[in-house]
């Protein structure tokens, strides 16, 4: 089922959901409560020369999207000094010949933040660092004119490749490579590749912050893919991959234990969980998170900090789907499974045979035999004190 409707995108959204049916098997699972995050414009640096991706990340076509800051490379070490690193970094790989630009990547990653690294230019100390974030350069390679390299094989099932599956994002089979890098890596996963099977599109995996790395640049001498209706989807979708994503969801199942995760910057000592009418549970903040035991009642309800009003989330409650999934059959096999089977007429016990037989082991868990044994034992301990005795008197 699907819906649309006008919202604000910065403010949050509750809904139910009930369907009806005939014949309805199950109808108190007819009700479906839901919550939506509002939309938060990210923040992209951007530090490239490509007029293609400036021009691609400029306020006329990402606001709303995406707000850039255009990084100046004389101006790296006042960057690293201000503190304010965006969600994610796209750079171009000639820069990495600045210390300061190997710094801003590295803080980037060890924070947890994304970054997009376009290798348009290889030399020995790009090179260098390249092998740090765990990258191998085979050298730089040019595709005859004649015949370009093409996108081939893609990882479909990634959330960047996912929705060019659909016609209305373009074909990115069609997008030329003319020149690129030959990459290699053992720690990182390729998500596209070439007619050849060269890896032109990978994903770090080596530090906290998500790395997607790309073979070549942005610039019409290196590939048509600016020019390529694929290109802003992409780029979207790159960035919303290397975003930081919050990991704390928002459908909870009835009575289930959750991990609430706050932002890095929150000051917050105590989570408070609500529904419109009054507080249900407080948990304390360490260490940036929170458990919190979910209502026994499906629906919406609200997160706040300590004591104020104000909703920070919304947390939806819904019984599991595997409660709905009923199969309904006329003879279950278990009933088959539980019937003794018995006989018509009035039990009776078989006769003996013969004279019956008790082994050992049931005479000896026999307890009045035990007691024979014990009191021969006694009275023999008697009876030899009392010849020791008369012997003694003679």
């Amino acid at each position: 089922m699907q819906a649309q409707w006008e919202s604000d995108p910065a403010a949050w959204v509750r809904g139910e959901l009930v369907a009806e049916a005939t014949p309805d098997a199950l109808p108190a699972d007819n009700r479906l409560f839901f919550c939506l995050a509002p939309v938060i414009e990210g923040k992209v640096a951007l530090l490239a020369q490509s007029p293609h991706l400036r021009l691609a990340l400029s306020p006329d076509i990402m606001r709303g999207q995406w707000a850039t800051r255009f990084l100046e490379p004389s101006k790296l070490a006042a960057e690293m000094a201000a503190d304010r690193d965006a969600d994610v970094l796209c750079l171009e790989s000639n820069y990495l010949q600045s210390g300061d630009a190997r710094q801003l990547l590295a803080r980037y990653l060890s924070h947890g933040r994304g970054v997009l690294l376009l290798v348009n230019r290889v030399t020995p100390a790009i090179r260098g660092y390249l092998r740090e974030l765990g990258f191998e350069t085979e050298g730089a390679f040019e595709a005859p004119k004649d015949h370009p390299e093409r996108f081939q094989f893609l990882f479909s099932n990634h959330p960047i490749f996912h929705p060019f599956l659909s016609a209305e994002y373009g074909n990115l089979m069609d997008v030329k490579i003319f020149k690129y890098v030959r990459l290699r890596s053992g720690q990182a996963m390729p998500l596209a590749f070439s007619e050849d099977g060269t890896a032109l599109f990978f994903q770090g995996a080596k530090a906290p912050g998500k790395l997607f790395v790309g073979a070549f640049g942005m610039d019409r001498d290196q590939t048509s893919w600016p020019i390529h209706q694929t290109f802003i989807p992409f780029l979207d979708l790159a960035l919303q991959a290397a975003r930081a994503e919050d990991p704390t969801p928002v459908n909870f199942e009835p009575a289930e234990i959750g991990q609430i995760q706050l932002p890095v910057d929150s000051l917050a000592r105590e989570v408070v969980l609500r529904d419109d009418h009054r507080e249900l549970a407080r948990a304390a903040i360490e260490q940036g998170r929170a458990q919190l035991r979910m209502p026994g009642l499906p629906g919406v309800y609200s997160l706040t900090y300590d004591d104020r009003k104000e909703v920070q989330r919304l947390l939806s409650i819904n019984p599991s789907p595997k409660e709905s999934q009923l199969n309904f059959v006329d003879q279950p096999e278990a009933l088959s499974l539980w019937r003794v089977a018995q006989p018509a007429g009035p039990l009776r016990a078989p006769a003996p045979s013969g004279p019956a037989r008790v082994p050992l082991a049931g005479i000896l868990q026999q307890r009045l035999w035990w007691w024979m044994v014990v009191s021969g034992l006694v009275a023999l301990l008697i009876e030899m004190a009392i010849a020791e005795t008369r012997k003694a008197k003679t």
